[in-house]
């Protein structure tokens, strides 16, 4: 079992009680814990969306958490060598800045309505602003889930003692 593994069997028992929807404003996002031991499902959901939707689906999809998400992400990717990723992001995240009240409009509008094709709109129009060529660096062909592990492994003592140490929730 790597220590992803570990760590995503450790964040379920965790959390069994409590929601894990991203886009839910009141998501905990696993604040209570080290940082470091958030940079696993951090790394995983922004790799995710933007393989799978790019940009405009990762701000929609972490929309009220996408600062702590971030800079969280970029200081990980730092930590763990990826310098270009950590740039990356950084850019990525004066995009989201840029593009944040229309995200935020598009959601709130999908709310009311209870109508998912604002999803579908939001992504259509932020699609030429929020289409960059570092996303490419994120997506599996570019092997950084790979060498995410291998670091993540490469530090597995750090990791099982966050979570050796970590207080019980309250």
């Amino acid at each position: 079992m790597t220590i992803a593994d570990e760590i995503f069997e450790w964040l379920t028992s965790r959390y069994a009680d409590n929601p894990t929807d991203w886009i839910d404003a009141d998501f905990h996002c696993f604040e209570d814990i080290p940082k470091e031991l958030r940079w696993l499902p951090y790394t995983e959901k922004v790799e995710f969306e933007i393989q799978n939707g790019g940009l405009p689906q990762l701000l929609w999809n972490v929309f009220y958490h996408w600062r702590v998400i971030m800079s969280t992400t970029v200081e990980g990717y730092a930590e763990m060598g990826f310098e270009m990723e950590s740039s990356a992001l950084r850019r990525f995240s004066d995009l989201f800045h840029a593009h944040e009240a229309k995200c935020k409009r598009y959601i709130l509008l999908s709310a009311r309505d209870q109508d998912f094709g604002y999803f579908s709109r939001w992504c259509s129009e932020a699609s030429d602003e929020l289409t960059v060529d570092d996303e490419k660096l994120f997506f599996t062909t570019s092997g950084l889930r790979e060498r995410r592990i291998a670091w993540m492994e490469e530090n597995r003592d750090l990791f099982v003692r966050l979570m050796a140490t970590c207080p019980p929730r309250t």
